[in-house]
């Protein structure tokens, strides 16, 4: 078995000299000339802008509406305008209020005359004190209407409560507006 096996490695080996000497050398493929391009690297500033999807809560939210009815006779803001503290929405026709005012005013007027009138009376003992109490009852009521009237007058100017951006508006010019309604 080994003369077998030495045998064929011995025909192995000759077969591959014999493959290996019949290689004749060829002529080597010049390589062909490639043109480059050389270009000077430069620092370039680009902006890369990025895209996200999402969805943005408020941390607070506010309906506001006006303290008193009337019509609307100008609107200062529009859907998605950012607001400050205190700045002005709307605003109502105040000429119904502005009349009550003066009203009030006259109403007051007239009431503190009949109070400094009457009261030098009490005073010097001439007036009865029920009438007195009445007096000085309508002082005060006339006091507090006049006090109402004017909240009223800058109760037809709607401010924003916070800071923010108007996500609705409900309301627009020449509409009419009441107390509790959302206007923005």
């Amino acid at each position: 078995m080994k003369t077998r096996a030495n045998y064929f490695l011995t025909l192995i080996v000759a077969a591959l000299a014999t493959v290996s000497c019949n290689n004749k050398e060829t002529e080597q493929e010049k390589p062909q000339d490639v043109k480059v391009n050389v270009k000077k690297i430069k620092k370039v500033n680009i902006l890369q802008e990025l895209n996200y999807s999402a969805t943005i809560e408020a941390d607070n939210t506010a309906q506001v509406s006006f303290a008193v009815s009337g019509v609307i006779n100008n609107v200062a803001v529009n859907e998605g305008q950012t607001v400050k503290n205190g700045e002005l929405l709307a605003s109502l026709d105040a000429t119904t209020y502005t009349n009550t005012l003066q009203i009030a005013n006259l109403t007051y007027e007239q009431s503190l005359d009949s109070y400094n009138r009457l009261n030098e009376l009490y005073i010097k003992g001439s007036l009865p004190e029920k009438d007195y109490i009445d007096v000085r009852t309508k002082l005060a009521q006339a006091a507090a209407s006049k006090r109402i009237s004017a909240k009223q007058i800058k109760d037809t100017r709607l401010t924003s409560p916070m800071s923010g951006i108007v996500t609705k508006r409900f309301v627009e010019k020449g509409s009419a507006a009441a107390p509790g309604l959302p206007a923005f």
